[in-house]
């Protein structure tokens, strides 16, 4: 199938349309097919909720911090991706180092107030296609995309700047002394390390 034809069916409108056109296009056994969406479906059951934002943030880098990042900043289009890795990386090292390179990249924009307008594309359609499944490949993706476009890493000088001229820095100052309190600073600290 080709990336036109993925990037088709990506859209929430007319399903039922979508899928005799999905099934025409790629023709394969409907009980394939529904085993594949069915073990989709439980990954998500399994790994994905929103029910973590009633809960305490875990210190270590993992699928339940990247929920409170999916959830609590509004970044569901991180969810094909995160699917996409946990169905195909089997090594549990592999995909935490996944999730904290995912986390920090998003963090980072947040910070220097990057634009999330082709996020969709990146993690339902770039990232997948390339087949991404180790925490160093998805580095050198990241990496690799040039600075002037919209999904760019913001390198460590811009990540600066974001702290030093966002107008929500007091109040993150405010949040890092209350994490602080807690005896969680180091979880951002280490959430803003790419490297």
């Amino acid at each position: 199938m080709s990336s036109a034809d993925k990037q088709r069916f990506r859209s929430a409108e007319n399903l039922f349309g979508q899928y005799k056109d999905y099934f025409s296009l790629t023709n394969p056994t409907k009980m394939g097919f529904v085993q594949d969406l069915t073990s989709y479906a439980k990954l998500y059951r399994e790994f994905i909720s929103p029910s973590v934002l009633d809960e305490e943030v875990p210190k270590d880098y993992g699928i339940e911090r990247l929920n409170v990042i999916i959830f609590g900043l509004d970044s569901t289009t991180l969810i094909p991706y995160v699917l996409f890795v946990l169905k195909n990386q089997t090594d549990e090292t592999e995909r935490k180092e996944i999730f904290r390179i995912l986390e920090s990249y998003i963090m980072r924009r947040l910070i220097c107030r990057s634009t999330n307008d082709n996020y969709s594309d990146l993690f339902s359609l770039q990232l997948i296609n390339g087949q991404i499944l180790t925490g160093e490949g998805l580095l050198e993706y990241l990496s690799n995309i040039e600075a002037s476009l919209s999904l760019a890493i913001p390198n460590n000088s811009e990540l600066m700047y974001g702290f030093q001229n966002s107008v929500w820095l007091i109040s993150a100052l405010k949040a890092f002394c209350i994490l602080s309190s807690l005896g969680l600073a180091m979880i951002v600290v280490r959430l803003l390390s790419v490297d």
